[in-house]
């Protein structure tokens, strides 16, 4: 429940302990729901959800998930690398920052931050709406989380790969 996430982020001993989960076995979802998950995800995500308890999870996905396209396998799109992982593909891209020249080891340092579409009030005004969304669907069985790890840190991974992190670490250890 809802309070028992406050409480225990606020030092004081909930009723009972609070569930997070990432939820995207398609198997577990299937047998908690009842039903194919591919079907009706947003359906599935919630029963599943309720079902097992977990008090801490993202907001209901809007539309059903793909059917994987190569089951256990990978494949490429849209200058990304697909990889079937559960309900939802992870990906990876397959070019980092197209269009920059990446012949020296400096080549990060040449792209163009202004030139990227992050929009970080559009990005705001849309946190609040599916916060929004989210309270009003679940109202105290839950608390959402917002993926900010991925929002603050992950943008340079997938603008620019782990490739030059990894070379600047090898290259000065002790500045890591």
């Amino acid at each position: 429940m809802k309070q028992d996430v406050l409480d225990a982020l606020s030092g004081r001993f909930p009723k009972q302990i609070p569930s997070k989960e990432t939820l995207d076995h398609p198997g577990i979802i299937n047998h908690v729901a009842g039903f194919d998950v591919y079907e009706d995800t947003p359906r599935a995500f919630d029963i599943a959800w309720r079902k097992l308890g977990i008090d801490i999870h993202v907001a209901l996905p809007k539309a059903n998930a793909a059917r994987p396209q190569v089951p256990g396998g990978t494949w490429e799109a849209d200058g990304w690398r697909y990889s079937d992982y559960g309900v939802y593909p992870t990906r990876m891209r397959v070019e980092y920052a197209p269009g920059v020249s990446k012949d020296d080891d400096d080549w990060v340092f040449k792209y163009d931050v202004s030139a990227h579409d992050f929009d970080r009030e559009a990005r705001i005004a849309e946190l609040r709406q599916e916060n929004a969304a989210f309270r009003t669907h679940f109202g105290d069985l839950a608390v959402m989380y917002h993926l900010y790890y991925t929002t603050l840190f992950m943008w340079p991974v997938e603008t620019f790969g782990w490739e030059p992190f990894m070379m600047a670490a090898a290259s000065d250890p002790g500045a890591v």
